[in-house]
């Protein structure tokens, strides 16, 4: 009998406890969100829009450098260099010739944009007359630019080329084997910084230095390597670009039909960057048929002087697609190369048997291509006196963009209610890539903790309040001070 007693005894206390346990667990959690908006405003973002191109050939007398041409009219965050090497075809950059190559990238940082460089020795569409007569010489110039290109790496989007071709297109090179690319663009990717990305004019050269279409996963050379294209939508082989058929699809290191080539940049340039000019006007170009193969390409930056004929076409239109009503085809265009993200919606939970808040927003990319480079999403909770700054694992590179626009990325924090020190808090969430903070495409501005998400306020439930009081669990309380009773 007295077993029996102490075993209710018993079964009764472990019961009181549980009840006890869960009911200090019990609260609510008010969220009132900020109500986002998208918005067409123009976003100064790096590494993405619109370039001019500026060609500087490297003597071997010591030169000074200065801004060349008319470059107002667009802003810009890219430009394209062209750095000509002609003169050095026969042998070693000389000295003063490094000492230029210093020179002019000292000067290109005096302005605030991010560059693409492409080193040529021809500019003619004549390439056979200037480049080296061994790839030897090709190969020691790029390790003799090595320090000037790692010293200037924070200004250097992506390299383009492997310094071969007319225009340093890769075309019309006595350099095109695969044995040979495959050499010049693993010096290249050696003689630059990790983060700086290389690019190169086809699919095909693309598959014959990685190797094929699926690289393996720890090829870094693969996750640096992109393309670019100076033939987009000039017909249907984009200008050489692909001129395969359909059963070359077998064979990796040929160039495929265009339906293929373009599913291949699809899935490789949410990796990636992709960019070049768009030329001659015709069909394929016109505004909505472009629009869809940039964001299959993935695009992310195009010449604006070249094709006008093409561009003026574009800025012909009006687009009716909200929220950029009324807009010309041109600007909509410069508004999606590239990135472009938003805040869809923000949102607050509380799931009491994990004693957790989950908070956080909803990200959209309404561009044609995603951010490439490393990024850093922020929580921040601002109380009365805490402020609270919790570091997310949110990538925005997961969200590509382009023909994935409507896939959403959810940028949460799990936060234990112990943590909290009071029971109110605005939350913000601030992006940046690298130092910069990045620009989102909504109505709503930036504060001084980023965007603002909202508010929660945590408390007890009134049935609690009537069943407990307001000081019943002190003893039992884990997850806020007397504040929150």
């Amino acid at each position: 009998m007295k077993k029996r007693v102490w075993c209710l005894l018993l079964a009764i206390g472990l019961l009181m406890g549980l009840i006890l346990f869960g009911a200090a667990r019990v609260y609510v959690v008010d969220f009132a969100p900020e109500a986002f908006t998208q918005s067409d405003k123009k976003l100064d973002n790096p590494d993405r829009g619109f370039y001019r191109i500026q060609g500087y050939t490297i003597k071997t007398e010591p030169q000074q450098f200065q801004q060349k041409g008319n470059q107002a009219g667009q802003d810009r965050v890219l430009e394209l260099v062209q750095i000509n090497l002609k003169h050095f075809r026969s042998g070693q950059i000389t000295q003063t010739g490094l000492e230029n190559v210093e020179r002019l990238f000292s000067f290109l940082e005096e302005k605030p944009l991010r560059y693409i460089v492409r080193f040529v020795y021809d500019w003619d569409g004549n390439a056979a007359a200037t480049e080296p007569e061994s790839i030897d010489v090709i190969l020691n110039h790029m390790r003799q630019l090595s320090p000037i290109l790692k010293a200037h790496a924070d200004s250097i989007f992506l390299v383009q080329g492997l310094f071969i071709g007319n225009w340093g297109e890769m075309n019309g090179t006595a350099y095109a084997s695969r044995e040979n690319v495959t050499r010049l663009a693993a010096e290249l990717a050696a003689d630059t910084a990790e983060e700086t990305f290389l690019a190169v004019r086809t699919p095909a050269y693309w598959r014959k230095i990685i190797g094929g279409e699926q690289p393996e996963e720890s090829d870094p050379l693969a996750a640096r390597l992109g393309l670019y294209n100076d033939g987009i939508l000039g017909n249907s082989g984009d200008c050489g670009t692909y001129v395969g058929k359909a059963e070359d699809r077998a064979d990796p290191f040929t160039s495929w039909n265009r339906a293929d080539e373009l599913a291949f940049q699809e899935a490789l340039c949410q990796r990636v960057p992709n960019g070049g000019e768009v030329v001659l006007d015709n069909p394929l170009n016109d505004f909505e048929n472009a629009l869809q193969t940039f964001r299959t390409m993935h695009i992310t930056y195009l010449n604006w002087d070249y094709d006008r004929a093409v561009l003026d076409k574009w800025a012909a239109v009006t687009v009716a697609e909200p929220p950029y009503e009324g807009m010309d085809g041109l600007t909509y265009m410069e508004r999606h190369l590239g990135y472009r993200y938003w805040i869809e919606s923000a949102f607050c939970g509380y799931f009491p048997l994990s004693g957790r808040l989950h908070v956080g927003a909803n990200l959209k990319n309404e561009g044609f291509a995603p951010l490439y480079t490393a990024n850093q999403l922020t929580l921040t909770l601002v109380g009365r006196e805490e402020r609270l700054r919790i570091p997310l694992s949110a990538d925005l590179r997961k969200l590509p963009g382009g023909n994935q626009r409507e896939q959403t990325l959810a940028a949460q924090a799990d936060i234990p209610l112990k943590a909290l020190l009071e029971t109110e808090y605005d939350v913000y969430l601030e992006i940046q890539a690298g130092s910069q903070p990045l620009a989102l495409a909504n109505e709503q501005e930036p504060g001084e903790y980023g965007f603002y998400l909202g508010r929660f306020c945590v408390r007890r439930p009134d049935w609690f309040r009537a069943v407990f009081g307001s000081k019943a669990l002190r003893l039992y309380e884990f997850a806020l001070p007397d504040s929150a009773l």
